[in-house]
Protein backbone atom coordinates (compact mmCIF):
# COMPACT_ATOMS: atom_id res chain seq x y z
CA UNK A 1 0.00 0.00 0.00
CA UNK A 2 1.40 3.48 -0.81
CA UNK A 3 1.04 6.32 1.38
CA UNK A 4 1.95 9.62 0.04
CA UNK A 5 3.32 12.48 2.71
CA UNK A 6 3.06 15.88 1.21
CA UNK A 7 7.05 16.91 1.80
CA UNK A 8 8.69 19.24 -1.10
CA UNK A 9 11.52 20.87 -0.37
CA UNK A 10 12.79 23.04 -2.71
CA UNK A 11 15.85 25.45 -2.80
CA UNK A 12 16.25 28.05 -5.32
CA UNK A 13 20.13 28.12 -6.10
CA UNK A 14 21.80 30.05 -8.72
CA UNK A 15 24.19 28.96 -11.88
CA UNK A 16 25.12 25.54 -13.35
CA UNK A 17 24.31 22.92 -16.00
CA UNK A 18 25.83 20.30 -17.31
CA UNK A 19 22.65 19.04 -19.92
CA UNK A 20 18.76 19.03 -19.74
CA UNK A 21 15.59 18.06 -20.59
CA UNK A 22 12.84 21.53 -21.09
CA UNK A 23 10.04 21.07 -18.93
CA UNK A 24 7.04 21.95 -21.26
CA UNK A 25 4.75 22.82 -18.32
CA UNK A 26 7.29 25.11 -16.87
CA UNK A 27 10.19 27.30 -17.75
CA UNK A 28 12.48 24.75 -16.14
CA UNK A 29 14.85 22.43 -17.65
CA UNK A 30 16.02 18.92 -16.18
CA UNK A 31 19.52 17.87 -16.08
CA UNK A 32 20.45 15.24 -18.09
CA UNK A 33 23.82 14.08 -20.25
CA UNK A 34 22.21 14.96 -23.30
CA UNK A 35 22.35 18.63 -23.63
CA UNK A 36 23.86 21.69 -23.00
CA UNK A 37 22.67 25.05 -21.52
CA UNK A 38 22.41 27.72 -24.41
CA UNK A 39 22.26 31.36 -24.28
CA UNK A 40 18.45 31.60 -25.12
CA UNK A 41 17.85 29.38 -21.82
CA UNK A 42 18.96 32.79 -19.90
CA UNK A 43 14.89 34.36 -20.57
CA UNK A 44 15.39 36.78 -17.30
CA UNK A 45 16.40 40.35 -17.95
CA UNK A 46 18.82 41.63 -15.46
CA UNK A 47 18.30 44.59 -13.30
CA UNK A 48 21.74 46.21 -13.70
CA UNK A 49 23.64 44.87 -16.51
CA UNK A 50 26.20 43.72 -14.27
CA UNK A 51 25.18 42.43 -10.80
CA UNK A 52 27.54 42.68 -7.85
CA UNK A 53 28.32 40.60 -5.37
CA UNK A 54 30.22 41.16 -2.46
CA UNK A 55 33.30 42.36 -4.74
CA UNK A 56 33.02 40.32 -7.70
CA UNK A 57 31.06 41.33 -10.73
CA UNK A 58 29.32 38.73 -12.69
CA UNK A 59 28.28 38.95 -16.32
CA UNK A 60 25.29 36.13 -16.28
CA UNK A 61 23.15 34.46 -13.46
CA UNK A 62 21.96 30.82 -13.11
CA UNK A 63 19.30 29.78 -11.10
CA UNK A 64 18.43 26.58 -10.08
CA UNK A 65 16.40 24.66 -8.05
CA UNK A 66 16.83 20.96 -6.54
CA UNK A 67 13.11 19.66 -5.61
CA UNK A 68 12.51 16.79 -3.22
CA UNK A 69 8.91 15.28 -3.08
CA UNK A 70 8.09 11.99 -0.86
CA UNK A 71 5.62 9.77 -0.34
CA UNK A 72 5.46 6.59 1.76
CA UNK A 73 5.67 3.04 0.49
CA UNK A 74 5.66 -0.02 1.99
CA UNK A 75 6.21 1.47 4.98
CA UNK A 76 9.56 3.45 4.25
CA UNK A 77 9.56 6.92 2.71
CA UNK A 78 10.63 7.49 -1.27
CA UNK A 79 11.47 10.69 -2.93
CA UNK A 80 11.69 12.00 -6.67
CA UNK A 81 14.69 14.35 -6.51
CA UNK A 82 14.74 16.62 -9.58
CA UNK A 83 17.66 19.25 -10.35
CA UNK A 84 16.50 22.04 -12.80
CA UNK A 85 17.32 25.41 -14.44
CA UNK A 86 14.77 27.81 -14.08
CA UNK A 87 14.93 30.04 -17.13
CA UNK A 88 12.92 32.73 -16.12
CA UNK A 89 15.01 33.88 -13.52
CA UNK A 90 18.47 33.34 -15.06
CA UNK A 91 20.02 35.85 -17.28
CA UNK A 92 22.99 36.61 -19.70
CA UNK A 93 24.34 40.60 -19.77
CA UNK A 94 27.04 39.54 -22.15
CA UNK A 95 26.84 36.55 -24.59
CA UNK A 96 29.95 36.95 -26.45
CA UNK A 97 31.66 35.14 -23.63
CA UNK A 98 32.12 31.51 -24.36
CA UNK A 99 33.53 30.75 -20.72
CA UNK A 100 31.44 32.69 -19.42
CA UNK A 101 28.63 30.17 -20.51
CA UNK A 102 31.00 26.72 -19.32
CA UNK A 103 30.94 28.34 -15.88
CA UNK A 104 27.23 28.61 -15.63
CA UNK A 105 26.85 25.14 -17.11
CA UNK A 106 29.04 24.34 -14.51
CA UNK A 107 27.20 25.99 -11.77
CA UNK A 108 24.18 23.52 -12.99
CA UNK A 109 26.46 20.26 -12.88
CA UNK A 110 27.38 21.49 -8.86
CA UNK A 111 23.73 21.13 -8.08
CA UNK A 112 22.97 18.09 -10.30
CA UNK A 113 26.25 17.05 -8.21
CA UNK A 114 23.95 17.76 -4.93
CA UNK A 115 20.84 15.85 -6.20
CA UNK A 116 23.00 12.89 -6.85
CA UNK A 117 24.50 12.92 -3.23
CA UNK A 118 20.65 14.05 -1.60
CA UNK A 119 19.94 10.24 -3.82
CA UNK A 120 22.72 8.51 -2.69
CA UNK A 121 21.88 9.42 1.15
CA UNK A 122 18.46 8.39 0.67
CA UNK A 123 19.27 4.86 -0.44
CA UNK A 124 21.74 4.87 2.31
CA UNK A 125 19.27 5.53 5.00
CA UNK A 126 16.82 3.15 2.90
CA UNK A 127 18.85 0.63 3.40
CA UNK A 128 19.12 0.74 6.73
CA UNK A 129 15.22 0.35 6.69
CA UNK A 130 15.18 4.38 8.47
CA UNK A 131 11.50 5.81 8.48
CA UNK A 132 11.83 8.50 10.72
CA UNK A 133 11.01 11.46 7.97
CA UNK A 134 12.87 13.91 9.89
CA UNK A 135 16.37 12.12 9.55
CA UNK A 136 15.57 12.27 5.86
CA UNK A 137 14.63 16.22 6.12
CA UNK A 138 17.98 16.68 7.93
CA UNK A 139 19.54 14.81 4.75
CA UNK A 140 18.41 16.68 2.13
CA UNK A 141 18.33 20.37 4.11
CA UNK A 142 21.62 19.55 4.83
CA UNK A 143 22.68 19.31 1.22
CA UNK A 144 20.90 21.87 -0.20
CA UNK A 145 23.00 24.44 2.41
CA UNK A 146 25.73 23.04 1.31
CA UNK A 147 24.95 23.83 -2.61
CA UNK A 148 24.68 27.20 -1.27
CA UNK A 149 27.88 27.26 -0.05
CA UNK A 150 29.72 25.59 -2.83
CA UNK A 151 28.50 27.95 -5.33
CA UNK A 152 29.35 31.06 -3.61
CA UNK A 153 32.99 29.05 -3.39
CA UNK A 154 33.43 28.77 -6.39
CA UNK A 155 32.30 31.99 -7.92
CA UNK A 156 34.78 33.49 -5.33
CA UNK A 157 37.85 30.90 -6.25
CA UNK A 158 37.51 31.39 -10.10
CA UNK A 159 36.44 35.24 -10.03
CA UNK A 160 33.36 34.24 -12.15
CA UNK A 161 34.58 32.10 -14.50
CA UNK A 162 37.70 34.89 -15.50
CA UNK A 163 40.37 32.79 -13.26
CA UNK A 164 40.85 29.92 -16.58
CA UNK A 165 43.18 27.80 -14.56
CA UNK A 166 40.70 27.66 -11.65
CA UNK A 167 37.73 27.30 -13.61
CA UNK A 168 39.55 24.45 -15.17
CA UNK A 169 40.23 22.07 -11.78
CA UNK A 170 36.67 23.27 -10.76
CA UNK A 171 35.68 21.72 -14.51
CA UNK A 172 37.68 18.11 -13.73
CA UNK A 173 36.90 18.20 -9.74
CA UNK A 174 33.34 18.31 -10.59
CA UNK A 175 33.35 15.83 -13.44
CA UNK A 176 35.09 13.55 -11.26
CA UNK A 177 32.42 14.24 -8.48
CA UNK A 178 29.53 13.44 -11.24
CA UNK A 179 31.29 10.26 -12.14
CA UNK A 180 31.81 9.09 -9.02
CA UNK A 181 28.03 9.16 -7.98
CA UNK A 182 27.09 8.17 -11.87
CA UNK A 183 24.41 5.33 -10.29
CA UNK A 184 22.37 8.59 -8.74
CA UNK A 185 22.39 10.95 -11.96
CA UNK A 186 19.51 12.54 -13.09
CA UNK A 187 17.55 11.07 -16.13
CA UNK A 188 15.12 11.96 -18.63
CA UNK A 189 12.50 9.44 -17.12
CA UNK A 190 12.75 11.47 -14.13
CA UNK A 191 11.57 14.56 -15.33
CA UNK A 192 9.02 12.91 -17.50
CA UNK A 193 10.74 12.23 -20.46
CA UNK A 194 10.18 15.60 -21.56
CA UNK A 195 12.93 16.93 -24.38
CA UNK A 196 13.75 20.63 -25.14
Amino acid sequence: MIKYLVLFVTLLVYQPLFSQKKNKTTDSICWTEALKLKWSDFKAKPKNVMATYGNMKASAFTYTNITASGFIKDGLPEFKILCRFVESQSWVADTTQVNIKQHEQLHFDIAELYAREIRKGIEDLKKKKNKDMNVYSKLINKSLDELQGKNLEFDSKTLHGTVTEKEKEWERNIAHELDVLKEFKSTTEMCGGVSR
